[in-house]
């Protein structure tokens, strides 16, 4: 027998995809940042088991908790909220279903275990934020552009 949604969009005992994929992108930037669970507890005032279960999706990050982490992890809100992939958004009860006309374009995922890939990422976090933010900014007007032209 199926358990039913609650009304947090959670299915008793699991916890919501979104919330899931937050989760590894606070560790991803966390782990690139060389911080243990408990460093960033601290930092944020908070135990090394709040972060713990954030991570896992266990509980969720309020938009509070996201501008914290943007401080000490010196990334922006759109690092934990935005290109969360169709099929997680597709899990959450929640989900709004995107317009009929619309279709997301369909990116390979990149590959974490390249050692080029992990140069690339380790590069791009000893920059300063700033230079960070307008590569990336940069890079996705680029991305839309080139999709424009395909």
């Amino acid at each position: 027998m199926k358990k039913n949604p609650n009304p947090n969009g959670k299915i008793k005992g699991q916890p919501n995809a979104v919330d899931v994929y937050i989760g590894k992108q606070i560790r991803t930037a966390r782990t690139f940042k060389g911080m243990s669970q408990g460093e960033l507890g601290r930092l944020m005032g908070l135990t090394f088991q709040q972060i713990q279960k954030y991570e896992q999706g266990a509980n969720r990050v309020s938009g509070a908790r996201i501008v914290d982490l943007c401080r000490v992890l010196d990334e922006v809100p759109d690092y934990f909220l935005s290109d969360i992939p169709k099929e997680v958004m597709e899990q959450s009860p929640g989900y709004i279903t995107f317009k009929e006309n619309v279709e997301p374009i369909n990116i390979e995922k990149p590959d974490f275990n390249r050692r080029e890939t992990m140069e690339l990422v380790k590069a791009y976090y000893n920059l300063p934020f700033h230079v960070r933010h307008s590569m990336l900014l940069t890079i996705k007007a680029a991305g839309k552009t080139q999709a424009e032209v395909a």
